[in-house]
């Protein structure tokens, strides 16, 4: 839960921040041809992740999810320092390297912790029922609110990211008033969210699948494999 809660309230966040690199730094200001870009970053990024699906799949058939997560997560840290360099004016399609780095994050959240979350939540379900038979729930309401929780961490994380995303901005002194004339520190700061932002909760996520390989409970289900 608390990865869920990084990538898809953390990395949400900084990510709102596009946008307006786009238009008023990689474009002085041009809404038209930023936003045409935004549109190409973001159809780029569903190509990705739906191509990764197949391909997530495999290879945590083969090495495990817990391997997976940290391969696309190491890949999605690389994906952050890359920001830095890739939103900046006149840099082309090199941007689309963004979607290539990054996608398969959001899709692993999506396709690989669910089942994670039944599998390992299995196992201690049985575990549970070894130690104390006549006090352990069945096994449909223990999924049942592994599953609440989870959507419940899926929807807070995405409104506070929102409220961040704001908060960032007033934060950085972007004003639309100015238009193209942002300050050099504004467009500075969110370049620094954009990138910084994403390689800190993808090193969060690091930390998180390095610490959870330590259960018994997890190392059980031999990674979970999907």
């Amino acid at each position: 839960f608390a990865i869920c809660f990084l990538q898809l309230g953390g990395c949400a966040w900084v990510a709102g921040a596009d946008y307006y690199l786009l238009v008023y730094s990689m474009f002085a200001g041009d809404i038209v041809a930023g936003s045409w870009w935004k549109a190409i970053l973001s159809t780029s990024y569903a190509l990705v992740g739906l191509l990764s699906v197949p391909v997530l799949a495999k290879l945590s058939q083969r090495f495990g999810i817990w391997r997976v997560l940290v391969g696309v997560f190491s890949l999605n840290a690389l994906g952050g320092l890359a920001k830095w360099l890739l939103f900046t004016p006149d840099i082309g399609y090199w941007l689309l390297l963004d979607a290539l780095l990054c996608s398969p994050a959001w899709t692993a959240m999506v396709m690989l912790i669910p089942p994670l979350l039944t599998k390992t939540s299995r196992v201690s379900l049985q575990h549970e029922a070894s130690q104390n038979e006549a006090d352990c729930k069945n096994e449909s309401s223990a999924y049942g609110e592994g599953s609440g929780l989870y959507h419940w961490v899926v929807s807070g994380s995405g409104a506070i990211a929102m409220l961040l995303a704001g908060a960032t901005l007033n934060w950085s002194g972007f004003s639309a008033e100015l238009g193209a004339a942002q300050s050099e520190q504004t467009l500075l700061l969110l370049r620094l969210v954009l990138a910084g932002g994403t390689f800190a909760c993808s090193l969060g996520i690091l930390l998180l699948l390095a610490r959870l390989r330590c259960y018994p409970s997890f190392r059980s289900v031999h990674d979970g494999h999907y």
